[in-house]
């Protein structure tokens, strides 16, 4: 008889048979026309873990009804010669332990509210549990202050978030373990407890990366004296920081500096941003380019010439944007929020001012056109953060952590594993 694939689960005891592994995750899947669509970028990650596990991947996801495909990636599940089963919780229905039968470990998502049960049922399963987690506390309130909506119901949300929190730290604390997105979640929740794991989110993989003698050709371009390149890529919207393009944009040439700053990306903002090239005169610096493909022509170009990317995030969440910019080798000049501030203090892949000071923003590029051989540095400092944490390297701490989550289990007896269950409730 022929040993099992790598994705394959034996019928031996379960102590020594292959793990599986199962996935609920924070986004659902859409169902458009009667047709079942995934984020791109979710699919992206469990296929790499499909490379790296050794036994078989499940995932079981929510179902929302959408009209049309979202423009920001998907991909269209058909069933047939997929790497991992999915199954769908219909409108009405629920997740329940019969979803874990046969599953040696979950990793289910801290930040959605629906999800907090998972800890409970895993315990009762008998199964492993990981939850992960990327917003703080200060990171759902900044989302809150750019949300459209009314006074009262901002009111209500607000007291809803304070009062969540508890329930959230108590979720956090009756998982086996914790995946932390990013430094803020990581210090505000995990940190305290040995064996939780920090990791930053990104699609860039390591081939990817920039090569370091197309890095160093870039930055001997750079020191060349030529109008200093800049660019912004994301959602156009004001919790982006879209808003503060074209202010910032108008400051600099008010400076004398000369640039160039290209913008990528659609949103609610586009209009705005169109029009505020024309009115403030400012056709000649900056590009107003729409979406364009992430692996095909934004990635290439940062690489190729971009000396600076713009962030004016106003959230402090632990966007993909920094880790993929910085395996561009491009550092990052924005508003302090506490992710961006904290891989700056951290890494040293950019430089950050107070939020919304936008007069500061353009006095430290204006610095920077003037102090090239610190951009260099931090250029450098950025490729070293990418190499570090690239897409195939954060999927592997993440399934090696999970591994070990499951051998820590095995390895107790049922009664130590009931009575640490007790102590972290």
């Amino acid at each position: 008889m022929q040993p099992p694939t790598a994705r394959e689960t034996t019928m031996t005891a379960p102590h020594t048979r292959t793990p599986v592994l199962l996935n609920w995750p924070a986004v659902p899947a859409w169902r458009i026309g009667g047709q079942i669509w995934l984020d791109r970028k979710f699919k992206d990650g469990v296929d790499i873990s499909c490379d790296q596990w050794p036994g078989r991947i499940r995932v079981v996801m929510e179902v929302a009804e959408l009209a049309q495909v979202p423009s920001f990636g998907a991909y269209r599940w058909t069933g047939s010669d997929e790497r991992f089963d999915l199954a769908l919780i219909e409108a009405g229905q629920h997740f329940s332990r019969e979803h874990l039968a046969g599953v040696d470990i979950l990793v289910a998502s801290a930040d959605s509210p629906g999800k907090r049960i998972a800890p409970a049922l895993c315990r009762e399963a008998g199964v492993a549990c990981v939850t992960t987690i990327e917003y703080t506390l200060a990171t759902r309130l900044d989302m809150l202050a750019h949300a459209p909506m009314t006074r009262v119901k901002r009111f209500k949300t607000l007291v809803w978030l304070l009062m969540n929190e508890w329930r959230l730290r108590a979720t956090l604390r009756r998982s086996d373990s914790i995946q932390a997105n990013g430094l803020p979640a990581f210090n505000q929740y995990a940190r305290s407890r040995p064996g939780n794991l920090l990791y930053f989110d990104t699609r860039l993989p390591a081939a990817s990366v920039i090569a370091e003698p197309d890095l160093e050709r870039r930055i001997d371009a750079m020191q060349s004296g030529a109008p200093l390149r800049m660019a912004f890529s994301g959602r156009l919207i004001a919790g982006k920081g879209a808003d503060a393009l074209i202010p910032l944009a108008s400051r600099l040439k008010r400076l004398g500096l000369r640039f160039r700053l290209d913008i990528y990306g659609s949103g609610d903002l586009e209009p705005a941003i169109a029009a505020g090239i024309v009115a403030e005169g400012l056709a000649d610096q900056v590009t107003l380019h729409g979406p364009v493909d992430f692996a095909t022509a934004l990635m290439p170009t940062l690489k190729q010439q971009v000396d600076l990317f713009i962030c004016c995030h106003r959230q402090g969440d632990p966007s993909c944007t920094y880790a993929e910019t910085a395996g561009c080798g491009v550092p990052i000049v924005g508003f302090a929020n506490e992710s961006l501030k904290s891989l700056v203090e951290g890494y040293g892949i950019g430089w950050v001012v107070p939020m919304d000071a936008l007069d500061a923003l353009a006095a430290l590029v204006a610095r920077l056109d003037g102090n090239r051989a610190d951009v260099a540095d931090r250029s450098r400092a950025a490729r070293r953060f990418g190499m570090t944490h690239s897409f195939e390297s954060t999927f592997q701490q993440r399934n090696d952590h999970c591994l070990d989550v499951v051998g820590r289990r095995r390895a107790a007896p049922a009664g130590v594993q009931a009575a640490a269950a007790d102590v972290r409730a």
